[in-house]
């Protein structure tokens, strides 16, 4: 009886929040639907943004069930347009009631992230800890992966080819040419673009600057040689006088 009270004295029924079940640090594959607007923004930043309201807070709020995340997109009102597949690094996750905790609570207490009490909502106060992975169109179904920074187009380019040793495509695309457009190269390819270029540019420029000085230093010559044969004719004229 004893052990029986001090188990249920250990069991926060009553609070409306309580720490989660997991220990340590939670990372898990969660999925966010959101507008066509959204998913481009979110692929140019490279990252989410905090919402202002919602469940925890302002947050970026989180299913684990993808069919779950359409259904609770604007609570229900309306139809997303995307979903996004994300891995999500939790942190020390705190299990609260819908609106008991904002992001300032769960500092205060430690915690990084909110699991929503009997609802399938996860929120995640920290952009940095969202690796995204996959955008589907839930219009046509099609899914395309995040592109690499300063690359994204909405213009239909193939990914590029894999590095011969493996590893990711240097640019992602959706369409079937399997070039991008040249001002969606990443940046370190424009700037070794640009690198060769100017080495072509200083190269023709020396090449033309040494024709330049072989001309000059030719015409010199024959300048030279020119009044030096003038010089000869005319002591040749003065010793025959």
């Amino acid at each position: 009886a004893i052990l029986a009270q001090a188990t249920l004295a250990r069991t926060p029924e009553a609070s409306p929040f309580s720490a989660s079940a997991h220990k340590g640090d939670e990372a898990m594959q969660l999925y966010h639907a959101t507008t066509s607007q959204a998913a481009d923004s979110i692929k140019e930043e490279h990252r989410f943004r905090c919402g202002t309201h919602g469940f925890a807070g302002g947050a970026i709020y989180f299913s684990k069930n993808k069919v779950g995340a359409i259904r609770k997109f604007h609570n229900g009102k309306g139809n997303p347009d995307v979903v996004i597949t994300c891995h999500v690094d939790l942190g020390r996750m705190l299990e609260a009631a819908a609106h008991t905790v904002t992001h300032a609570t769960c500092s205060a207490r430690g915690y990084d992230s909110v699991k929503i009490r009997n609802l399938d909502v996860y929120a995640v106060y920290d952009p940095n800890r969202v690796t995204i992975l996959l955008f589907e169109d839930l219009s046509t179904g099609e899914v395309s992966r995040l592109p690499p920074r300063g690359v994204y187009s909405p213009y239909g380019f193939s990914d590029s080819p894999y590095p011969p040793r493996g590893g990711f495509p240097l640019y992602y695309g959706v369409g079937d040419s399997p070039y991008p457009p040249d001002n969606f190269l990443l940046a370190g390819e424009r700037r070794e673009r640009e690198r060769q270029e100017r080495q072509q540019r200083e190269r023709q420029e020396r090449q033309e600057r040494e024709r330049m000085e072989r001309m000059q230093r030719q015409f010199e010559a024959e300048e030279a040689f020119r009044r030096q044969r003038e010089r000869d004719q005319q002591d040749s004229g003065c010793a025959i006088l």
